[in-house]
């Protein structure tokens, strides 16, 4: 049985293309998924583990520190947002969300 792709929502096929395209890591180091697991904020784990600051993944990424700052203290952002940051960290958006 094969999958329709006009079911498929526009986020997903970006994401099925860039990991056939093998832009994203397919895994992130066991250590770091345990943090995440544990409750810690997935985005500054991955920033962390990425050794970047707050600068410079908003250089990177386009968001502005402050807003960086505030999703790793636990604001809510939406989709657009997920996949600026999911690109700049080299993840899949499933990791940070």
């Amino acid at each position: 049985m094969t999958e329709d792709t006009r079911t498929l929502s526009l986020e997903e096929r970006v994401r099925r293309l860039e990991e056939l395209a093998g832009l994203l890591e397919s895994d992130l180091p066991t250590d770091i998924s345990q943090k995440i697991a544990d409750g810690e904020n997935p985005v500054r784990v991955i920033r962390r583990y990425r050794l970047m600051t707050q600068r410079e993944l908003s250089e990177i990424s386009g968001l502005g520190e402050n807003h960086i700052s505030s999703i790793e203290n636990g604001k809510q952002f939406n989709t657009h947002t997920a996949r600026k940051l999911a690109r700049a960290l080299n993840v899949r958006i499933d990791d940070i969300c």
